[in-house]
C-alpha cells in the first residue's frame, strides 16, 4: 500500500480546511441579508431620513419619513421586498455589504473551527476520559 508523504497529507488537510471555509462564504452572505431585517431604533424625526439597516455595519439606508411613528423612540423595520408597491428611497452600499459578509464569515468560521478542533482534541486517543465525562487524572476542566 502506497502511503502519502507527511507533506502531501498536510497539503490535503490544508486544502480541505480551505474548501470548508470557502463554502461558508455564501452562508455568511445569506446571513448578512437576513440581519438587514433587524429593527433599528430611531430617536428623532430627523433620523427618519437616513435609517441604516444591516449588522454589524449598516449597509442599507432608507428614507422612512413617510412612515413617521406616533412617538419616539421607535423601532423601525426594513421596508423592502417584491410585495412593496411603493418602496421608500433606498441606498445599498455593496462595499459595506461585502465588509459585513467578511466579518460574519470570519466569526462563523472561527466558531466552527474552534468547535471542530476542540472536539477533535477532546475525543483524541491521547485525551482519556473517565466514565463520568471528566478528564482522567483527577483534574477538573479549566484547572491544571
Amino acid at each position: 500500500m502506497d502511503e502519502q508523504s507527511p507533506h502531501a497529507a498536510d497539503a490535503d488537510s490544508l486544502r480541505s480546511w480551505f474548501w470548508m471555509l470557502a463554502c461558508m462564504l455564501p452562508l455568511a452572505a445569506g446571513l448578512t441579508l437576513v440581519l438587514r431585517n433587524v429593527p433599528r431604533t430611531v430617536h428623532t424625526a430627523a433620523e427618519l431620513a437616513h435609517v441604516g439597516f444591516g449588522w454589524p455595519i449598516p449597509w442599507t439606508t432608507q428614507d422612512l419619513t413617510r412612515y413617521a411613528p406616533q412617538s419616539m423612540p421607535a423601532a423601525l423595520e426594513y421596508v423592502g421586498g417584491k410585495s412593496v408597491v411603493d418602496p421608500p428611497p433606498t441606498h445599498e452600499s455593496w462595499g459595506l455589504f461585502a465588509a459585513d459578509t467578511l466579518i460574519i464569515w470570519a466569526a462563523v468560521s472561527l466558531l466552527i473551527v474552534a468547535v471542530i478542533v476542540g472536539t477533535r482534541r477532546l475525543l483524541s486517543p491521547g485525551h482519556p476520559v473517565v466514565a463520568d465525562g471528566s478528564p482522567a487524572g483527577g483534574a477538573s476542566p479549566g484547572r491544571p
